[in-house]
């Protein structure tokens, strides 16, 4: 499965003079503007000659990144390669303040849908997951509407025990990356893009196109789907059960 990216970072160093936005980082930290945050990632040394805020303690910076909103958060982690490790904005913002965000991402004109021409798009679309705006071959066109959670907050799929609590939520739109990861996608299902193209899940949760990839490398699980045949996607019928 082709790894889905996210912001590429600069390969230049930042020139801290000339950007405003940790201008503003360091003047909200001056002004003593704290938040709880949490920086997910280990921090390495930034390459080459680092700016001022990158040769700030750790404590120092998570209290300057918690005083950002998303915006400046994503912008922040694209200016180079250690803000793109140490700068997570969906750990360090405000969930409300990133759906927000989402929702006015989505009205520009750049992700709109494109039916005219040779080249048509069916448009770009948010994830309610992970708060981006993404390209359509990352969503699945038949994804859930509804799912069964436990008390824990787990999506549950199959039988349910009487004894569980379970309780039933309705799903905004998602990314099968965020659905894999979320357990919304389970092994065995077949998923079909807004693009029309075709993967199938395996054992281990990874996704592989059909029918490029009829058996995973990594745990050997086998595609349950043959092709389609007149139109009709049939299940993988046994080897002992296709020479009875």
């Amino acid at each position: 499965m082709a790894t889905i990216s996210g912001f590429v970072p600069h390969n230049r160093p930042v020139k801290p003079r000339k950007s405003k936005l940790l201008k503003k980082a360091v003047s909200a930290a001056a002004d003593g503007e704290t938040a709880a945050a949490v920086e997910p990632k280990n921090e390495v040394s930034a390459p080459g000659r680092p700016c001022p805020l990158a040769r700030l303690p750790g404590e120092i910076r998570r209290m300057i990144f918690s005083s950002l909103d998303y915006h400046s958060l994503i912008r922040l982690s694209t200016t180079s390669r250690f803000f793109h490790r140490t700068v997570v904005p969906r750990t360090l913002a405000d969930p409300l303040e990133m759906l927000q965000f989402v929702l006015r991402a989505a009205n520009f004109p750049q992700h709109w849908p494109k039916e005219k021409g040779s080249n048509p798009h069916p448009g770009n679309f948010e994830c309610y997951i992970c708060f981006r705006i993404r390209s359509p071959d990352l969503f699945d066109a038949n994804q859930l509407q509804q799912a069964i959670i436990d008390d824990q907050g787990y999506v549950i799929r199959g039988n349910v025990s009487p004894d569980t609590k379970v309780v039933g939520v309705s799903l905004r739109r998602f990314c099968i990356e965020c659905g894999l990861l979320a357990g919304l996608h389970a092994p065995s299902d077949s998923l079909t893009t807004k693009t029309g193209v075709e993967f199938w899940v395996c054992k281990c949760r990874k996704l592989w196109p059909r029918p490029a990839v009829l058996m995973c490398p990594v745990c050997c699980d086998t595609c349950p789907f043959r092709l389609r045949k007149h139109g009709i996607l049939a299940p993988k019928v046994p080897e002992a059960a296709a020479l009875a």
